[in-house]
């Protein structure tokens, strides 16, 4: 008579230390299918708290791209990347009021109990602040943040900044959030060629959009009156903020490229000079169309990936109203003809003051 099948194929031919393994190798894969199902929510966060190494290193070291309501970028040339706005650490203790003051003269004050802590968290500890200033031309064209804003109606704008600052917060690099119902205050200083009355906008960084938070605020008395700031008292949480005027008489720039030597892709660079603000774009062509405001007077730069530059006098963006989507023609933007990428030398890449006097702009406020 045959001898029937079991289980994983066990009978009595089976060898006693197989068996061992194989009910060995069940009993631990049930083991772990009740502990998921029993509480899967503690499993879940035991496995996120396994991603992070208390001694203040993030095991997978993930970098997050900043992303438009339109799902474009703004690329960082890569020659440039030295010039972007760097963080500025400060460490505060959570239970007190808290106030920060970044090296362009932004204040943030963080009140009381303000921060969500973690469970581990350890009265007395500190959690580490940091703060990205976004003031100067120089900054807006390396901060990587792109500011075209998309309103309800899907009429597109493009941000006329008034400076813009990311904040965040963390423990032992684990990043914190803000108390729901809490709320930040911050006072940035006015720039020069900026309309008067403002928004605050937030870069959403789960619908990759900004959105709207409100108009700035009365600067309440005290301080230094010799200094004009913009202010606003209801930031909710931190990430990406912008004081802005959402433009909505947007324009767009068209032309070629005439290269050193074929080096796509070529980065093309637009930024306001009677307004704060700049498009970056990437192009693998000779030829490139790019949106910014019309009426506005802007400079474009163009590099390529060797560093080799080109750029335009000042000029005035025609009066046209027109906005470049994958729906519509480039054929509707302003020709501004060719422009020539030439060698520069590498000290004029290296140096900001250099490369400043090169392409023909200025901080507004000293680094």
């Amino acid at each position: 008579m045959k001898e029937k099948p079991s289980i994983l194929f066990l009978n009595k031919r089976t060898k006693p230390g197989m068996k061992f393994i194989v009910f060995s190798l069940m009993i631990f894969l049930l083991s772990m299918g009740l502990s998921i199902v029993a509480d899967p929510d503690q499993y879940f966060n035991e496995k996120v708290e396994k991603l992070w190494d208390l001694d203040g290193k993030d095991k997978n070291d993930i970098s997050i791209e900043v992303k438009t309501a339109n799902g474009v970028t703004n690329p960082i040339p890569i020659y440039l990347s030295q010039f972007k706005p760097l963080a500025q650490e400060f460490q505060i203790l959570p239970q007190a009021e808290n106030t920060i003051t970044g090296k362009y003269g932004t204040e943030i004050t963080i009140p009381a109990n303000a921060i969500s802590l973690p469970g581990n968290f350890r009265k007395g500890d500190i959690i580490i602040l940091e703060l990205i200033e976004v003031i100067n031309p120089l900054d807006f064209i390396t901060s990587g943040v792109d500011l075209t804003y998309t309103d309800a109606r899907g009429k597109n704008h493009i941000f006329e900044s008034g400076g813009m600052f990311k904040i965040n917060a963390s423990y032992y690099s684990r990043p914190l959030r803000v108390k729901k119902g809490a709320q930040l205050q911050v006072k940035m200083p006015i720039l020069r060629s900026n309309p008067g009355n403002m928004k605050v906008f937030r870069l959403d960084p789960i619908r990759d959009a900004w959105s709207s938070l409100g108009d700035e605020a009365p600067v309440p008395p005290g301080g230094d009156p010799e200094i004009p700031f913009r202010y606003f008292s209801g930031i909710p949480d931190f990430e990406w903020h912008n004081f802005d005027y959402p433009n909505p008489n947007t324009g767009c720039i068209t032309g070629e490229i005439e290269p050193v030597i074929k080096n796509p892709p070529y980065t093309v660079i637009v930024t306001g000079m009677d307004f704060r603000g700049a498009t970056v774009r990437n192009f693998n062509t000779g030829e490139f169309a790019i949106n910014t405001l019309k009426d506005k007077n802007v400079k474009i730069i163009v590099m390529d990936d060797k560093g080799n530059l080109g750029k335009t006098d000042e000029i005035k963006v025609s009066t046209k109203e027109f906005f470049l989507t994958k729906l519509t023609q480039k054929s509707e933007c302003m020709n501004i003809g060719t422009i020539k990428i030439e060698k520069i030398p590498p000290s004029i890449r290296q140096n900001r003051g250099e490369f400043l006097k090169y392409i023909g702009l200025k901080d507004d406020i000293s680094p």
